[in-house]
């Protein structure tokens, strides 16, 4: 039994992400592009001195984080964005939508995929803005839901 239980953890764990998802078919010359911050850069980011002294707080939001995958596009920014909620709406069996505290939802915005109890991965959709293009951040590890909810308060800042 303990076997079929590491057997399904880490074929959970190495399931594709949103990202390479959304990514594939779609050749190196579209107007999407993908990067990755892995694990050393990450690692990279909280070992290094933060002239503003705001190290720990980095290091504290950054902790359970494995990766980090921006996906871009400057063009036809409502057709893409369209696509992936379209593509997150379609895997509901994986993915749904973020609510802060079981209450509020954050519309087609923020979406989560849980391994059991455990926040495996967040995505933030951005909201519609053609000025800026398409953005989605494709986070993975494991997510703690103070991390999602220092997002959603920095964002209201602004």
């Amino acid at each position: 039994m303990a076997a079929v239980m590491l057997s399904l953890t880490t074929w959970a764990q190495s399931a594709q992400d949103f990202a390479s998802h959304f990514m594939q078919g779609r050749d190196n010359g579209s107007n999407v592009k993908c990067i990755t911050v892995g694990p050393k850069m990450i690692s990279t980011m909280l070992s290094s001195e933060n002239p503003s002294g705001d190290t720990a707080g980095l290091r504290e939001a950054l902790e359970g984080i494995k990766s980090l995958r921006i996906i871009s596009g400057t063009t036809e920014a409502s057709a893409l964005r369209k696509e992936a909620v379209g593509l997150l709406k379609r895997s509901r069996r994986h993915y749904s939508p973020y609510k802060e505290n079981g209450k509020q939802t954050y519309g087609d915005c923020l979406w989560t995929r849980q391994i059991g109890k455990r926040i495996a991965e967040l995505v933030y959709v951005a909201p519609e803005n053609t000025s800026k293009g398409f953005v989605v951040m494709d986070f993975t590890g494991n997510i703690d839901p103070g991390f999602i909810e220092g997002l959603i308060s920095k964002g209201q800042q602004k």
